[in-house]
């Protein structure tokens, strides 16, 4: 199963989404993780090298615009057991060359628009 990344402008509800997924799958089975925190390789080892087997759902929230997803790929390829990943970002352009067709057979892009409500 691909990974998700819900991107848009800022309160589209990309977290609460993630966040009524996660109350679905159960919140107990759910890892929460500050896409902040995912700024080099080794955090991003630290976060995903010991995930409970209980877990059903991975939720990255507000990642960073420099995070790059291409390390990531290694998380995505080698988990052990069946989990879905979220991530929630404002800062995704789609259309940068650097997302090549090794991103897009591990990624899923999921885009929230911005509200028309005031």
């Amino acid at each position: 199963m691909k990974a998700k990344i819900f991107v848009g402008g800022d309160a589209t509800g990309k977290t609460r989404v993630a966040k009524l997924i996660a109350e679905y799958v159960g919140i107990n089975n759910t890892l929460f993780v500050n896409g902040k925190d995912l700024f080099n390789q080794h955090n991003i080892n630290k976060h995903f090298q010991s995930i409970p087997e209980s877990t059903k759902l991975i939720i990255v929230d507000d990642c960073l615009p420099n995070l790059n997803f291409e390390q990531l790929f290694h998380v995505i390829d080698n988990l052990k057991f069946s989990i879905s990943i979220i991530f929630t970002t404002n800062h995704l352009f789609i259309n940068d060359p650097k997302y090549g067709h090794s991103f897009f057979e591990r990624f899923e892009i999921v885009e929230f628009p911005l509200s028309q409500l005031k």
